[in-house]
């Protein structure tokens, strides 16, 4: 993107260029910082010219040294930016951080770890605090407007608290520095060289700070009590009626679910997860209203409908080559009545759960974990991204190689197979199966996690001897 296209979507932005700042609350516009590659240095990265003085405030406090500075600043009409100091000025600064018994040093450099300055990052990237603040009493002094500030300033105060208290009126006076037409923060990107411009690239990547997964499976889980039910109705299945059996493959399926996620940590605490919740919800809230109204026998008969025209068109036969010829077939009673268009439920799942009275329940485990089934923006964005932890970068986020930020998922699905147990028990007459507990099926931290392995472990090891 081009200086003319970024100014046109700052003077025109559209709704859809405007990105989450969660420090300040707000959507901004990127444009305003032109971030939009790591080819080019965003105007975020600027405040890192102030790191040097920062970290000596960091390190000494606001003393003597810095109403020093800042009269240097001011005598020499400096903005104190690291790359555009001098020789002359740096040797000037180095003299008096000597004095009050300090050295300069310089920050942007081959080597840079910018991990080591996370709190000093934080301040100077937060509105309002004097770390900001004073960055901006820099720039303002370089453009000739701090005067009229100073004259604020009580000399009774110290240098931070008069950035706290004057810093409204420091803020509001930078403002039109910000304007594209003032063309001052252009000549701050201009002055870095490239060799500035590349450290902050190559020393500044993209960082992702580690998360735990939530989930471990205790002994696998689930599925040796999933396994031992499967068998045990496996051996029984002929005794059960047919609308008994409807019923219980429906849940039996989302048992098999479960199962499967418990073979992988990642699916059990990554997307599958929040696709499989969404799954087994459907199957609870389609089992109970096929209870209710008594349909489970009507929604058999369609099912075995519908599988035959799946067998139909998945036998590769070439006399039928699309839907069409079925339906013209079915229609002419060349073929047994089959249900080719269209769901059994014809309402809205939200509508079904409203009258079943699982309106909170539809808003707690359907609409959220519908973006993962549909794969839309908002599921990628949970489960693929995660916060860049790279201190020096505009709050943006990143790729997370590992465990997702939002996803938690197994407390649902954990709940949801309850429901669906104590439907089944209710429609059975009784208690046929008991119910999941959570902290029996997993482990909630890796600490407990690698404990529980070593004394696996630890066992194997003793029983082999």
């Amino acid at each position: 993107m081009n200086e003319e296209e970024r100014i046109d979507k700052i003077i025109n932005p559209k709704i859809t260029d405007f990105q989450m700042d969660k420090r300040a609350g707000t959507f901004v516009n990127p444009y305003n910082m032109d971030n939009g590659s790591r080819g080019s240095i965003y105007l975020y990265s600027l405040v890192i010219g102030h790191l040097w003085i920062i970290d000596l405030i960091s390190q000494n406090g606001y003393g003597e040294f810095m109403d020093e500075i800042i009269s240097y600043a001011e005598n020499n009409k400096s903005n104190l930016v690291e790359w555009m100091l001098t020789d002359n000025q740096i040797k000037d600064i180095s003299q008096i951080l000597e004095r009050n018994g300090m050295k300069f040093e310089k920050k942007v450099k081959w080597g840079l770890d910018v991990n080591k300055y996370k709190t000093e990052f934080e301040g100077l990237k937060t509105k309002d605090h004097p770390y900001n603040v004073l960055c901006r009493y820099l720039h303002l002094i370089k453009a000739g407007l701090s005067l009229h500030i100073k004259n604020f300033f009580n000399k009774e105060l110290t240098l931070e608290d008069n950035l706290i208290r004057y810093c409204s009126i420091i803020n509001a006076t930078y403002l039109p520095l910000t304007l594209p037409e003032m063309g001052y923060e252009q000549d701050l990107l201009d002055s870095m060289s490239d060799e500035i411009k590349e450290i902050l690239i190559q020393e500044s990547l993209c960082s992702v700070e580690y998360k735990e997964l939530r989930y471990y499976p205790k002994n696998l889980g689930a599925i040796p009590y999933i396994s031992a039910i499967t068998r045990r109705l496996s051996e029984y299945w002929e005794n059960y009626s047919n609308t008994e059996e409807v019923i219980l493959s429906k849940f039996m399926y989302s048992l098999r679910i479960l199962s499967e996620l418990n073979l992988s940590l990642i699916g059990v605490n990554g997307i599958l997860s929040s696709m499989s919740t969404r799954v087994l919800f459907d199957n609870y809230w389609q089992s109970k209203y096929l209870i209710e109204n008594d349909e489970v026998e009507k929604y058999r008969e369609f099912a075995l409908d519908r599988l035959r025209l799946h067998i139909l068109k998945r036998t590769g036969r070439e006399d039928i080559e699309n839907i069409d010829i079925l339906r013209i077939a079915s229609q002419n009673n060349l073929l047994a009545p089959i249900p080719i268009n269209g769901d059994y439920f014809t309402k809205s799942p939200r509508e079904i759960c409203i009258k079943l009275g699982l309106k909170k329940e539809y808003d707690k485990f359907y609409e959220y974990n519908s973006e993962f089934i549909h794969a839309s923006l908002t599921a990628v964005l949970s489960g693929l991204m995660t916060e860049c932890s790279n201190p020096e970068h505009n709050f943006h986020l990143t790729i997370n190689p590992s465990a997702s930020r939002y996803i938690d998922s197994i407390p649902h699905i954990i709940d949801i197979l309850n429901m669906h147990i104590e439907l089944i028990n209710g429609y059975i007459g009784r208690e046929v199966f008991e119910k999941f507990k959570l902290e029996e099926l997993y482990f909630q931290t890796r600490t407990e996690f690698l404990e529980y392995m070593e004394g696996i472990s630890e066992l194997y090891s003793s029983s082999s001897e």
